[in-house]
C-alpha cells in the first residue's frame, strides 16, 4: 500500500514562508523565525498556517521542493541523498517512487557485501565476499545496483 501524500499549497507557502536552498531551513516571512519540528522518524515538518488558521502539517523536505522547484512532488518521494533526514538543502533533495527510494535504501545500508567507500567519488560502491579467509573483491562502480551484481557474480563464483 503506497503513502499518499496531501498537495502542498504552493501559493501559500511561497507568500506566507520562505525556503534557503543553501541551509534547507524554512522561515516565516513575517516573524523571521525557523520553521520545523522533529518527528519520531527523525524528518522535520512545518505546521502551515493562514492568519493563525492551521493548514496542516508538512515534511519539511516536501514542501522545501516544491517552494524550491515550484512542482509539488505529488505522489513521489522526496529523499535525502546524505539519509540525514534533518538535511532539506535543495543539493540533498531528489524526488524518486517508493520503488526506486526502497532499491536505493536496501542496496545502500542493508545488503551484505556491497559497501560505500570514502577513497573514490566517481566509482564509490564495491562488492566483496570472504570465503574463509580468503577475500574477494570486485570492481568499483558509480552505481549500487551494478555492484549488488557483482557481488551475486563473487557468490556464483566462489561459494
Amino acid at each position: 500500500m503506497s503513502q499518499q501524500h496531501k498537495p502542498i499549497p504552493g501559493l501559500l507557502a511561497c507568500v506566507l514562508y520562505s525556503y534557503d536552498p543553501e541551509t534547507g531551513d524554512i522561515h516565516n516571512k513575517n516573524t523571521g523565525k525557523r520553521l520545523g519540528w522533529e518527528t519520531h522518524a527523525g524528518y522535520l515538518n512545518v505546521t502551515l498556517q493562514c492568519n493563525s488558521e492551521r493548514v496542516g502539517n508538512y515534511r519539511s523536505n516536501r514542501l522545501a521542493w516544491a517552494m524550491h522547484t515550484g512542482i509539488d512532488p505529488g505522489a513521489y518521494e522526496v529523499d535525502h541523498g546524505n539519509r540525514d533526514r534533518k538535511d532539506n538543502r535543495i543539493e540533498n533533495l531528489t524526488p524518486m517512487t517508493r520503488r526506486e527510494n526502497t532499491l536505493k535504501r536496501s542496496i545502500s545500508s542493508n545488503t551484505p557485501g556491497v559497501s560505500r567507500t570514502t577513497d573514490c567519488e566517481t566509482k564509490p560502491w564495491r562488492a566483496h565476499l570472504q570465503v574463509g579467509k580468503d577475500k574477494y573483491i570486485g570492481k568499483r562502480r558509480a552505481c549500487p545496483v551494478i555492484a549488488h551484481i557483482d557481488r551475486v557474480e563473487l557468490e556464483r563464483k566462489y561459494l
